[in-house]
């Protein structure tokens, strides 16, 4: 999200208040310490709440505004972004975040005021002077002046370069025909090498000889699959590259569910198929992320699969690269515990553990 507070500001008026004796949780329970009204991409108001002390854990809950149910968008351990309703006027709320336990409900509450666009404030002083600019273009040639005496003669100067080559000569009169040489191979009809080999030469039969030939990309080139390189090793004989657009639709998919854990834990550049593989082995959940990624072709190639955390990284360094991306959070394929995976914000790049039940962006990539 950006674009924050243009025109709604929202300012704490009270203390968080707890409604769950301390001996049930801790003794540091979760309390609201600042909220902020920011925009997401599509220019609609959120609130964003933050939690001090126990978080919330891994049950989504509910977020009233008083009497309002606010539509959550963003549940993590320290921060909840919720959307505010259109048509919500200024005034005095409660503000309360309500997650069920096994015991009591878990509540934070906190007073807000939601207020209009204040005053435009008075002008500021004057900024200091600038630096001088650079200096002009030099003036016009003044008019020639007077021819001075002749001076003496001076020491004879070293030998001059070599002049340049003169023109060609004309073309010779042309040569008698050679003698007429042995007869070609036939050729079948239709032969042709597969992707990277060449021609080599024919056998006896008309028969074409292939040979292998190593080919080189550089990042921002169509991948052998057609796809856009994003990474290279080799020098260019090798790497990842990604798909033109996203796999997921909407608010993308979940990467699994909650409790499951798989054992894709792999990190580094490599490590994304084996990651996939694992996580279709062992999270019988239909439609995620993994899935949708080995699932993808393109022009005939079925070996795509969902990046690993480092991976994901390079594809982010490249996004304007690769294009097509959404101002979103993206899922990697490395798996932190059985609640948590690794994304990535595709906004300002950094990388946390999320809830896997929860649905994010996805872009296949493959190696070659």
């Amino acid at each position: 999200m950006k674009n924050i507070n243009r025109g709604i500001v929202l300012t704490i008026v009270l203390a968080a208040l707890m409604v769950i004796p301390a001996t049930v949780f801790g003794d540091i329970l979760p309390l609201i310490t600042e909220t902020e009204v920011v925009y997401d991409d599509t220019n609609m108001i959120m609130v964003k709440i933050n939690i001090f002390g126990h978080n919330f854990g891994g049950t989504v809950g509910t977020v009233r505004l008083g009497d309002t149910p606010l539509q959550v968008e963003n549940w993590f351990p320290q921060e909840i972004v919720a959307k505010l309703p259109q048509g919500i006027g200024p005034g005095s709320y409660l503000l309360v975040v309500t997650v069920p336990t096994r015991l009591l409900p878990l509540v934070a509450a906190l007073g807000v005021t939601l207020g209009g666009e204040g005053l435009q404030g008075e002008p500021g002083p004057a900024g200091p002077v600038g630096p001088a600019g650079p200096a002009g273009p030099p003036g016009a040639t003044g008019a020639q002046g007077i021819q001075g005496i002749q001076g003496l003669t001076g020491d004879k100067g070293d030998k001059g370069d070599q002049g340049a080559t003169g023109a060609t000569g004309a073309t010779g009169a042309t040569g008698a025909v050679g003698p007429a040489g042995p007869a070609g191979v036939n050729v079948a009809a239709g032969q042709q090498c597969p992707q990277g080999k060449a021609v080599a030469g024919f056998d006896q039969g008309g028969n074409i000889i292939c040979k292998s030939v190593l080919l080189t990309y550089a990042i921002g080139d169509v991948g052998p699959a057609g796809g856009i390189v994003f990474y290279i090793t080799g020098r260019g004989a090798y790497g990842l590259e990604a798909a033109p657009a996203d796999q997921s639709s909407g608010s993308g998919a979940a990467w699994c569910g909650y409790t499951v854990w798989t054992g894709a834990d792999g990190t580094a550049v490599g490590t994304g198929a084996q990651n996939t593989a694992l996580i279709l082995a062992g999270c019988s959940t239909s439609g995620i992320a993994a899935k949708i990624a080995h699932d993808y072709t393109l022009n005939g190639y079925t070996d795509w699969f969902l990046p690993s955390k480092d991976e994901l990284n390079l594809l982010y360094q490249q996004k304007d690269v690769v294009g097509g991306f959404a101002h979103a959070y993206y899922w990697s394929s490395t798996e932190y515990n059985s609640d948590y995976a690794g994304v990535q914000d595709f906004v300002y790049g950094y990388q946390l553990g999320n809830y896997t039940g929860i649905p994010l962006r996805v872009r296949a990539v493959r190696a070659f």
